[in-house]
Parts: C-alpha cells; structure tokens; sequence
C-alpha cells in the first residue's frame, strides 16, 4: 500500500505548495519549448541557455533599479508603505532585547471603535 503523503496532496504536508505533478510538468513544458524531439545533450544546453538568458534579464532589470535609486522591487515598496502606514497606529518599546522581547501598543483610532489593544511579540517563540 502507497503512503497518501506521497500521492495525494492533502496529506503531503505542504511539501508541493500546492503544485500539482501535473502543473509541474507544464512548468517544465513551458521551460523546454521549442527544445522538444532533440538529443540529451541539446535538450541540456537549451535549458541552460533558456536560464541563462532569464538570469541575464533579471540582472539588467535590477542594475537598471539600483541605478536609479531603487533599493527594492516596486511590489515590495508599496508593501513597506502600506505596513509604514500602519505602523503609524501601534508603538512599539523595547522591552527584553537579550529575549527578544518586544511590547506593542495600539493608539486609540476613531476607526476601531474599541479600546486600544497591547500585545507582547516573543520573536524567539515564532
């Protein structure tokens, strides 16, 4: 008898992140087009090459950010103002930095309609 970890994907523990085998291999359909009927060692210089050139794309795009002043993905620098903006409603103080330790506080907001909140974030527990 088969595991069900090893055929089905509620039981593999989030081993696949939710990939299946089948999406799987139309990944690596996607990767190897145009690279179809041909032998071992061309079937290998194609890959490399496919990566290679999406590895040289990646580079210029980042030099071409860190050129003008971006120090991040412009994805990520919209998430760091969103999280700026809300960090605008919480203060947080040191509180054990050897256990790190920390006690955050929410301010009092006419948006919540509740009493401000405070919590203790143990970052060695996570």
């Amino acid at each position: 008898r088969i595991p069900l970890e090893k055929w089905t994907q509620a039981y593999d523990g989030g081993k696949r992140d939710g990939h299946m085998t089948t999406n799987l291999a139309e990944c690596i359909n996607f990767v190897l087009k145009g690279a179809r009927s041909l032998p071992i060692s061309a079937l290998v210089k194609a890959t490399f090459e496919k990566t290679k050139t999406w590895f040289l794309e990646r580079a210029f795009k980042i030099d071409t950010m860190l050129r003008a002043g971006h120090h991040y993905p412009e994805d990520i620098t919209t998430l760091f103002r969103k999280n700026q903006q809300d960090l605008t409603m919480c203060f947080v103080e040191r509180f054990n930095v050897e256990n790190s330790e920390f006690d955050v506080q929410e301010l009092a907001t006419p948006q919540h309609g509740r009493r401000p909140q405070s919590y203790t974030v143990r970052l060695n527990d996570l």
